[in-house]
């Protein structure tokens, strides 16, 4: 398990550094991370503006680690998701002068490869929208550490149980449309199955 060096602690305040993560270092690559004290005080940054959908978005989304290396390091992936967290903020504006109607949200996965930033809008597909959450479970702990961390915004994190493990969704009702309905299994099972879908063509950056 790669842990992060006093020295570097104290030089560069991680953000979010009271989310409960944990090192699975069985989900990382095989081979040492090195930089790490180069990767945590680089300057934070979220998907470049460039790679955003313009007509529609389908589940369109963004990883900030395809290499899993934040699998291994919990101060590495907080700050991925720090930037998830100011990339949905900011492409949130950004969105409601672009899309009449489109839903903004950050998944946090089992796997931290598959952390990322979602948008979704109507579109051609057929995917449904509104996609609804249904049958979670908030995390209050969650919520207060991302409510002190990005301001402004009222926050709600939701659990999700689903084949892989349990995931979070992390969102705000004043940037676009709400995912949070009454509960529907076969709603949630649609979106999660879609969702699922989509991981296989994602579009990936390295923080």
């Amino acid at each position: 398990m790669l842990m992060v060096g006093s020295n570097a602690r104290a030089k560069h305040e991680m953000p979010l550094s009271g989310l409960p993560l944990t090192s699975r270092a069985e989900l990382g690559p095989n081979k040492r991370l090195r930089g790490l004290r180069r990767r945590l005080s680089r300057p934070l940054r979220g998907p470049p503006v460039d790679v955003l959908p313009r007509d529609y978005a389908d589940l369109w989304h963004w990883h900030p680690d395809s290499t899993g290396y934040s699998n291994t390091c919990a101060d590495l992936r907080r700050r991925n998701l720090y930037c998830l967290l100011r990339g949905l903020v900011t492409h949130g504006e950004w969105a409601q002068g672009v899309f009449p109607r489109f839903q903004a949200f950050v998944l946090v996965a089992p796997d931290a490869r598959d952390d990322a930033l979602y948008l979704h809008t109507p579109n051609p597909n057929r995917s449904p929208f509104p996609l609804p959450l249904a049958a979670v479970r908030s995390n209050g702990e969650w919520e207060r550490i991302v409510r002190a961390a990005i301001e402004g915004h009222a926050w709600c994190v939701d659990e999700v149980d689903d084949p892989e493990g349990t995931s979070l969704y992390l969102w705000s009702p004043s940037i676009g449309e709400p995912l949070r309905s009454p509960p529907s299994d076969a709603r949630l099972g649609h979106q999660t199955s879609a969702i699922a879908a989509q991981k296989a063509g994602a579009t990936s950056d390295e923080l």
